[in-house]
């Protein structure tokens, strides 16, 4: 009986035990009974090339849908009208992409504590205090104002939640086993949530809490030096001396624009730079072989796996349009149709600032503004936290918004653009963009176009080539949002919004070609002031329009070679006046290390040796030159003059106090830098294994798997290229994807991106492209006109329910 009893209780605890998740230090383990379950488990997501013809009968659908997958999983949905499209193109997304679209929203609204625990809860008040989820709510609440558009976006919901009714546990995908939740339904929201997580990413950017603490310690003289708002030797997106062809609105000077005695105090913490960039360029017919346009795009953004992208052709009644959407997102993002095509790159405009509070009460229940007291908003927020009770908190609010209780912006209130509600239907920029036909409709999506901004490239069939900065851009008198910002007085705010039509444009050049990659959108001849710039150096800017200046008889060879360019204009422009400066008494080690230098081509190869022994110095180089502010970034919130400005200092003036080291009583200049940091260099060279030495080894570039699941990460070693170069691959980011379009008839395209179209990591689809990506080649497009034209994988013909 009591062998019985134990051997009952054993099966008891087992059961349990393998029922219920675990934590081993700071490893989360699933319910392994779940997980290992053959009916259930992760095995029933081992790779099932689905590759069958198949007839599905779905409720939501009005006529039949054919989707046709070709051999890299990319689907070619065709459909009879835009609503049946949106729905298709939903549930593709969603059969592919699921836990990445659930996730990436759940983590933009604050709820990965839901699935992981209280160690996410940090993570998720920040989303909370960043606003994203109030954005959202606005988004939608703007969105639901057109309702013709957003109709196609319900219907691209329906499509994912038709997708998400007909699974069963054992088809969830391998993240949801390993964590241990469920698919929930999609909604609108849930894609206002993705588009909040995106301008984030794209234009949160800004230094006020830096250029204040640098002011009151250099003063506005030296901070002026050592800061200035131009680099005079950039190449701007918008050629100098383009004509603006409209009467600028009057801006009235704002308050508070130099923060004099800001009284914010000197503050520690950290704030990360956020550097995202991208390029993309259009030739017109007069520079290319076949006298056709060519637009080329590689946005750059952090690589992960699943990508960030996701590959579609969307043929409806009105448009065919092939390119890459967002999980999450009806329509296509960058692509083109049948007359046009269009590539993005990040503005970078600063539309974040950071406001001053002055509290009417010790509770903080009022706060002061034109001389008045302002009652505070509260908005509630609850937490539900995996295996803890609910949390809840409260994020204060402000006219200019919510007050953030995280250093090093404690006690200030947060002013971002995309929390607004926007003024018109910004959700049909991309649906009208698939549909575009000429550069007036072209023009006319993006005047809906809020934020983040972006520089659309744009070409055409009929021969014509543009370039606009589409987005909602605040209007600024000058030095406006640079410092941080006196809330007590309304006139501190922003003023209005730049009109559409003025935003900077230029069509069809006399140089021939458009292009941008994150430097400044105008020469100083703009009429409005726009704050921004510091977040993108210029270098590629204008190595590419160095390189397109000089080019004729055009080729889409020579465009992929291009994107593929991994030389630096930055080594290239400093290293000369570096190497000039040794003195000839090398020992064999810094013989061996100048004579690499001298001999390299500037190009960020994964087999060379020489850009390691670039970067080591120039950051050697660079830490010396400010050694002041390496020792003050230990305890204060500031950031040290840019690479530009320093470079500039050292060819122009050499003997500049910025060269003084503050840890010697000798008066040292350029020159003395030069050899003290070469020496220091070539020490730390030297201490590196020689496979270290080579770019591949020293750099390596890691794609992450979303959720940083290390096993599913995938780690190169043979990438070339460098931040600075048009090939701006760094260790976590790069171009994440790669399109050459030629205008011709009918329209060619060659694409690529660094992962696949599954999201299933045992799919032969989770990662093939990526190895293709690195090498810098690409596939040619099947740009179809019938289901018939596709080189087909296989098809699968969606009915609407009760056919």
């Amino acid at each position: 009986m009591w062998r019985l009893i134990l051997s009952a209780l054993v099966t008891v605890a087992l059961i349990i035990a393998l029922d219920s998740p675990h934590q081993i230090g700071q490893t989360a383990l699933p319910a392994l009974g779940k997980f290992l379950s053959p009916a259930t488990g992760f095995w029933q997501n081992a790779d099932r090339a689905d590759s069958k013809n198949a007839t599905l009968h779905l409720p939501g659908l009005t006529d039949e849908v054919v989707v046709v997958f070709d051999d890299r999983l990319v689907p070619h949905i065709f459909a009879q009208n835009n609503r049946d499209l949106y729905f298709a193109q939903g549930y593709v997304t969603a059969m592919h992409r699921l836990w990445q679209m659930d996730f990436s929203t759940r983590a933009a609204a604050g709820r990965i504590s839901e699935i992981v625990g209280p160690r996410a809860l940090q993570f998720d008040r920040r989303q909370r205090m960043l606003g994203l989820p109030l954005g959202a709510e606005n988004a939608l609440r703007s969105w639901q104002r057109f309702p013709d558009e957003f109709g196609l976006l319900e219907a691209y919901s329906d499509g994912v939640n038709a997708w998400i009714e007909q699974l069963s546990p054992r088809d969830y995908p391998l993240e949801y086993k390993l964590m241990g939740f469920e698919p929930e339904a999609w909604t609108p929201y849930k894609s206002a949530l993705f588009t909040k997580s995106m301008a984030a990413r794209l234009c949160l950017a800004e230094y006020d809490m830096e250029f204040t603490t640098l002011l009151d310690l250099l003063g506005p003289e030296q901070f002026a030096y050592l800061y200035p708002d131009f680099n005079p030797a950039q190449d701007p997106i918008i050629p100098p001396g383009t004509p603006w062809e409209f009467d600028p609105v009057p801006v009235p000077v704002a308050a508070d624009t130099s923060a004099p005695g800001s009284g914010i105090g000197l503050r520690s913490g950290s704030d990360d730079e956020i550097k995202l960039g991208s390029n993309n360029w259009a030739v017109a017919g007069s520079k290319t072989a076949s006298g056709r346009p060519i637009l080329c795009s590689d946005p750059h953004l952090g690589l992960s796996l699943p990508s960030v992208w996701y590959e579609v052709q969307l043929n409806g009644p009105d448009a065919n349009t092939y390119g890459v959407s967002l999980p999450g997102l009806p329509g296509i993002i960058i692509g083109f149709n049948e007359h046009i095509a269009w590539a993005m790159t990040n503005v970078g405009h600063d539309v974040t600032d950071w406001y001053r509070i002055t509290w009417a009460d010790a509770a903080q229940e009022f706060y002061m503004l034109d001389g008045q007291p302002v009652p505070t908003g509260h908005r509630i927020e609850r937490y539900l936290i995996k295996g803890r009770p609910d949390v809840l908190d409260t994020v204060r609010m402000t006219l200019w918004g919510p007050v953030w209780e995280e250093p090093p912006y404690d006690g200030l209130a947060m002013r971002w653009l995309a929390h607004d509600e926007s003024d018109g239907p910004e959700l049909a920029v991309f649906t009208r963009l698939n549909r575009a036909r000429d550069t007036e409709e072209f023009l006319a999506a993006l005047d809906v176009f809020q934020t983040p901004a972006q520089n659309f490239a744009y070409a055409d069939r009929a021969g014509n080539i543009a370039l606009r900065i589409g987005g909602k851009l605040p209007l600024r008198s000058r030095g406006h949002g640079k410092f941080i910002l006196d809330g007590a007085q309304s006139a501190s705010g922003w003023p209005g919004f730049i009109p559409p039509r003025h935003n900077p444009v230029v069509i069809n050049p006399e140089r021939g070609f458009v292009s941008s990659a994150n430097q400044k959108s105008t020469a100083e001849d703009y009429p409005y002031f726009y704050q921004g710039g510091r977040y993108f150096e210029d270098y590629r800017g204008r190595i590419l329009n160095e390189k397109l200046a000089a080019m004729q008889g055009i080729t889409v060879p020579e465009m992929q070679a291009l994107q593929y360019d991994s030389e630096s204009l930055k080594a290239r422009e400093f290293l000369p006046h570096l190497l000039r400066q040794l003195p000839p008494d090398l020992n064999q080690e810094q013989r061996q290390v100048r004579d690499s230098l001298v001999a390299w081509d500037f190009r960020y190869r994964h087999t060379s040796e020489s850009p390691v022994y670039w970067e080591i110095w120039f950051a050697v180089f660079f830490d010396l030159v400010w050694d002041e502010f390496k020792v003050l970034r230990d305890s204060l919130v500031i950031v040290p003059p840019e690479s530009w400005r320093t470079i500039d200092l050292a060819i122009h003036e050499p003997g500049s106090s910025a060269f003084d080291l503050g840890s010697t009583n000798e008066k040292e200049e350029f020159a003395d830098i030069a050899r003290l940091s070469f020496r220091n260099a070539v020490d730390s060279i030297a201490a590196l294994d020689q496979d270290r030495r080579r770019w591949g080894e020293y750099r390596t570039v890691t794609i992450r798997h979303l959720a940083n699941i290390a096993p599913l990460n995938v780690v190169l070693r043979n990438a070339p290229g460098d931040g600075d170069a048009l090939n701006a691959t760094t260790s976590g980011s790069g171009p994440s994807w790669r399109m050459v379009v030629h205008m011709t008839d009918p329209v060619e395209a060659w694409v690529v991106y660094p992962g696949g179209q599954s999201g299933n990591p045992g799919s032969v689809h989770y990662d093939e492209m990526i190895q293709t990506w690195v090498q810098g080649d690409y596939y040619q497009v099947n740009f179809a006109s019938t289901p018939q034209d596709v080189q087909a994988g296989h098809t699968y013909t969606l009915q609407p329910n009760g056919r």
